[in-house]
């Protein structure tokens, strides 16, 4: 897994509704703050939908939706 990936943890899946904010806007937050943070530069690779999955116990949907607004962004 990357190195930029600054938080542990997304919570508010479907076990464990905990955050108000829905998982897939955690997940752009994450990659945002990594922007931020300089550790993810411009034209860098997001890491794979996979691996997104397995750091945050995300649904792949959920993934790929946060992944494809970030690019957006």
């Amino acid at each position: 897994m990357s190195s930029w990936c600054c938080r542990d943890s997304i919570s508010g899946n479907a076990s464990t509704v905990s955050h108000p904010t829905p998982p897939f806007l955690q997940l752009i937050a994450v990659i945002r703050e990594a922007i931020d943070a300089g550790e993810l530069q411009p034209g860098d690779r997001l890491p794979s939908g996979a691996e997104l999955q397995a750091r945050y116990g995300l649904a792949s949907m959920t993934v790929r939706s946060g992944s494809c607004a970030a690019k957006a962004c």
